[in-house]
């Protein structure tokens, strides 16, 4: 006979094997994901440090989205720790205290839902630069409503969460309004399982995937038959695949969870580390600029006579290169009228601050 089954229950809203199956389970979930939200935001302080450090030429306004991210990443964390404190450490021998959800819970989820939808709105910025003007309404437009469907559906939780402990006792509180984080009431918590979390992180797959496809896309349509640009763009598309990639599927698991297991509350302790993983995500693509300019070997004010081709190139963050042709080209037998502008920098290795318009190729 082992010593578990020799301890008697302890006084809780359910028995003690419903709450091994159920609540134990999800908090020392609970517990590993906050210690690997930690490690996300241990990376996310030090990326943070790199981008002021090697990108000081950005402008003002980038340098403040940076600053307002990390601040929002550090709130995030520090609400995650304490809700993650107050049910493992100080509820420990009151049981009776899981029925109600704790005010961190709630900012927590408050935090990243502006930090997500910060990040997100950046990147569907990005991708309004870069887009031809025929597909620049129809992506931005996209990503816009499913951005803000994401903002509502949260939104909902939230203010109904908060007005729902001052509703009169007895009322309804079905649909969005029914709380969130009462999610010890194991066979209620179907009911706002497939109404509201269901659709929130479908739609935050589908966000992601139409921004990396999207940004695959434009990159692709801009290549040319230079063999360092096309280089260049098979990096671009790589990494535009992998900022996403660890996003998504962390999101589709929790969907996964959430439709096999809808009493189960593991699906979300896993948004602990999603506000983490967009941050990373985020300061990733900016520090990634230097990295991206090193591979497109550029060579700084080459003269080519013979060839009567002038390179003039600034690789500085916020600045493009030009190639100037000369009209008088006689060896190749082509005559070229002015010069020719290649922005052979996307908008993720210029100031994202500026709006960098080009008739040119992106790369």
């Amino acid at each position: 006979m082992s010593l578990a089954s020799l301890t008697p229950d302890r006084i809780s809203p359910v028995d003690q094997g419903t709450f091994s199956d159920t609540y134990g389970n999800s908090l020392s979930g609970g517990l590993i994901c906050c210690m690997v939200m930690l490690v996300l935001y241990g990376l996310a302080v030090l990326q943070t440090y790199m981008y002021f450090i090697n990108y000081g030429r950005d402008g003002l306004a980038m340098k403040a989205l940076v600053g307002f991210v990390w601040l929002m990443a550090t709130v995030h964390a520090i609400f995650v720790c304490h809700a993650t404190y107050h049910y493992v450490v100080l509820s420990y021998d009151n049981p009776l205290s899981l029925i109600d959800g704790d005010w961190s819970i709630y900012a927590a989820t408050s935090v990243g839902v502006v930090l997500c939808f910060c990040i997100q709105t950046f990147f569907a910025r990005m991708l309004y630069f870069l887009t031809k003007k025929k597909w620049r309404l129809i992506i931005t437009s996209t990503l816009g409503i499913l951005i803000l469907g994401e903002v509502a559906l949260v939104s909902s939780w939230i203010i109904d969460l908060a007005l729902v402990p001052i509703v009169p006792f007895g009322l309804p509180s079905t649909d969005l309004s029914y709380r969130l984080f009462s999610i010890w009431l194991v066979p209620d918590l179907y009911k706002m399982v497939y109404d509201a979390m269901v659709p929130l992180f479908v739609i935050r797959v589908f966000s992601d995937t139409v921004t990396a496809v999207a940004l695959c896309i434009v990159l692709f349509d801009s290549r040319t038959g230079f063999s360092q640009s096309l280089r260049l763009i098979k990096t671009l598309m790589i990494y535009a695949m992998e900022r996403f990639v660890l996003t998504t599927v962390v999101v589709f698991v929790q969907t996964i969870v959430l439709i096999t297991k809808p009493t189960s509350i593991q699906a979300m302790v896993i948004e602990f580390i999603t506000a983490q993983l967009y941050t990373n995500s985020f300061l990733a693509t900016l520090n990634s600029r230097n990295h991206l300019r090193d591979i497109s070997c550029v060579v700084d004010s080459c003269h080519i006579s013979s060839t009567g081709i002038q390179n003039n190139v600034d690789t500085r963050p916020g600045t493009s290169q030009v190639m100037k042709i000369s009209t008088d080209n006689r060896q190749l037998g082509v005559k070229y009228g002015g010069g020719v502008r290649i922005g052979t920098e996307t908008l993720v290795m210029t100031d994202l601050d500026a709006k960098t318009h080009t008739d040119g190729n992106y790369v």
